[in-house]
Formats: structure tokens, sequence, C-alpha cells
């Protein structure tokens, strides 16, 4: 018996509400289809093309998905459905699928349920699933003689994770005693990047050039990261994020909390979303999620390389305190620390450039924004 299962619909296109006929998905499991994944990564699982307007835009359809190597069961909820709505979609869909699979164990329940604002927050959910796994693996003591590729993403790792120029030294000492180690690096990064491990492939070449200098003798520090313990997020950030009921809204709670886009924030938000739903709190989570969806969608706005870039770049050229400071409400991205690494860079290659007033005013704006950082994120007295 199959697990997985379409519907024929016909919906209106959402930008010209001409009429479209449709075959979409409702249910599907990974185990069984998972040609689907890939539709899933790619963004091309429950479209409408209409051939009025050639608007696309995925269909607003109930949607559930089970994860067998994550173990886990996630339903995409359409637009504006009601929550008692969605509740029995998911409780419908999730019965189905276990009635197909009634032979197998063990059976995930309501409580296993993930809940994505849409198909592609499920795929979000899935790849930081992997990613949370994978890294638990590679953790783990091996069990056999360690591989050298696994040696060298380990040095990587531990080469950019340091926060120090003493830790840097500790990291990047087994590296510079492998043989052969950039070759094996370039490598490493070809082969992440054909398999699409694009988080890899950056890391390993943001590390390359660290190690290079390191093996030439050059003197290197690195830049203190502003990193809550255990990335957290303030109780106060998070309400300030909770409270933004409109895009305008969210832009102030960035704007005044700029911790809301550093990277691991989204993982943040996922895992209180997963408490929410262990506490039985399905309102909360939504609510979460929401948000989540909102923070994800302005992060692609403001985070994007080449804005980071064009910002850093300004800011740089600015010697006005007071301009500086309408830059920073401008640019609340400058804020995070993906901005102060690029600033950083900037100081490093205008020293490299035998430009040293711009490469020491670099610094100093890269201690500023640490500074601001903090007072922003010190709770209100």
């Amino acid at each position: 018996m199959s697990f997985s299962r379409t519907i024929e619909a016909q919906l209106p296109c959402p930008s010209c509400a001409m009429p479209l006929s449709g075959t979409f998905w409702v249910l599907i499991d990974l185990g069984e289809r998972p040609d689907l994944l890939l539709l899933l990564e790619t963004g091309d699982l429950n479209t409408l093309r209409c051939p009025h307007c050639h608007a696309h835009s995925t269909a607003p359809v109930a949607l559930l998905v089970h994860d067998p190597v994550g173990r886990r069961v996630y339903f995409a909820i359409p637009p504006d459905t009601a929550e008692h709505v969605a509740r029995e979609q998911a409780q419908s869909l999730l019965l189905e699928w276990l009635a197909a699979r009634r032979e197998e164990a063990p059976h995930p329940s309501m409580a296993d349920l993930r809940v994505a604002q849409d198909v592609a927050g499920i795929q979000r959910a899935i790849e930081r699933h992997s990613r949370r796994r994978n890294a638990r693996r590679s953790a783990e003591p091996p069990a056999a003689a360690a591989d050298p590729s696994t040696a060298l993403l380990e040095g990587v790792a531990a080469l950019l994770a340091a926060d120090t120029a003493e830790e840097l030294a500790a990291a990047a000492r087994p590296l510079l005693n492998m043989p052969d180690a950039d070759r094996l690096l370039s490598q490493l990064a070809e082969q992440a990047r054909l398999a699409g491990e694009t988080t890899t492939a950056r890391a390993i070449a943001e590390a390359r050039p660290l190690l290079a200098r390191l093996r030439a003798g050059e003197p290197l520090d690195t830049p203190p990261a502003i990193r809550p313990a255990g990335h957290e997020l303030s109780s106060h950030a998070l309400q300030a994020a909770l409270r933004a009921l409109s895009p305008a809204a969210l832009h102030d709670a960035v704007r005044n909390h700029p911790v809301l886009l550093e990277p691991w924030a989204d993982e943040t938000l996922a895992d209180l979303v997963d408490t929410a739903l262990d506490e039985g709190n399905e309102r909360l989570a939504a609510e979460i999620e929401l948000r989540r969806e909102a923070l994800a969608a302005l992060h692609r706005e403001l985070m994007a390389p080449p804005a980071l870039a064009a910002a850093a770049a300004m800011l740089l050229q600015t010697r006005n305190e007071e301009a500086i400071t309408t830059l920073l409400d401008t640019y609340p991205a400058l804020l995070t620390e993906p901005a102060r690494m690029v600033l950083w860079q900037l100081g490093l290659a205008a020293a490299a450039a035998d430009d040293l007033p711009t490469s020491q005013y670099a610094r100093e704006l890269h201690a500023m924004l640490q500074q601001v950082r903090i007072g922003l994120e010190e709770p209100a007295s």
C-alpha cells in the first residue's frame, strides 16, 4: 500500500485569480518517495504556474511529510488556516499515514508533529534537523581509525570556532602538521560543493587562507565573536519578535534587537517551537513559527553577502558620529557577527595594501559595533 498521496484541485492564481487545475501532494513518505526530497529542496513541490500572468507560487494545500531518516513528521499549514482546522487536517493526514503503515513501528503521534509555515519551511526544518544529527554524529568518538578527511574537517571547525589568537594557534597546529593539508582541503571543498554541501564548502574556503597565513608565520588575531552563551536569544529580543504583528513592526524589532538576524537565531527559534510542541502549547508554537518564517524572509533580504559588503563599505567611509548612527539605524544587519567579519576583512585588506589609517579605523569600528550591540542587548532598567 502506498504511503504517499496526491489530490486533484482547482485553485485561483494568487496573482491574477485565474482558476488553475493541478495535482498536489498532501501526504509524502520520503522513505517511499526519496525523489520528492529534491522537489522540496528546489522549491518545485506543489507549485502553481499560471499560463496567464506567468506567476509562480506554492499551492495552499495542507501537506504532511514523514522523514524516516530524521524520524520526524512535518506538517505545512496553508495560509490563513484557523488553528482548529489546521489541527483537524494534521490529525486526519497523520491517521491516514499511520493506517497505511500499520505494520511498522514505532508510530509517531500528534506530539511528534513539527509545524512548518509552508513547504519551504518543511525543507528548512529537514535540513536543520539533518545538520544537528550530523553534528552529533561527528562529535561521537570514531569506532575505527579516523579518516584523514574527518580529521581535516574537525580541524577546520576548530579553526573557525577560535575566538583568540591563542585558540587559533592551538586549532591550527594539527592542520599545520598534516602533509598536503591545503591540497586535501581543496579536494574536500570541491567534493562538498559538488555534493551540494555549501556550508561545508564555505567553511573550508574561509579556513584555507587563515591556514596559509599561519603557515607563512604571519601574525594573525581573530576578532572576538558576539555570541551569547549557548546561542540563546534574550527574553526581551524574543518578546519583541513575538509582538511584531506586521512587516514594519518586525523591522523595528530587528532594528532594536539585531541579534534576531544572527545565523543561529533561526535554530534557536526552531528549538523553541519544538519545546512548545513538546509541552502541548500549539498556539505558542504556531506564533513562534510565524515569526521565524517572517524573520527568515527578512534575513534573506538584509543579510545577503552583497548587501552586507555594501553596508560595511559605506560604514568604513563614514566618519561623522551622527551619520554612523543613521547608517546603523538604516542597516541593522551591520550589528551582526557576519557584518563585523566583513568589516574585519576589509581592515585586513587595507593593511595588506599599506592603507594603515583605513585598517585602524576598521578596527575601531569593529570594536564600536560590539559595544553598541552589547548595549542594545542589555535589559532596559
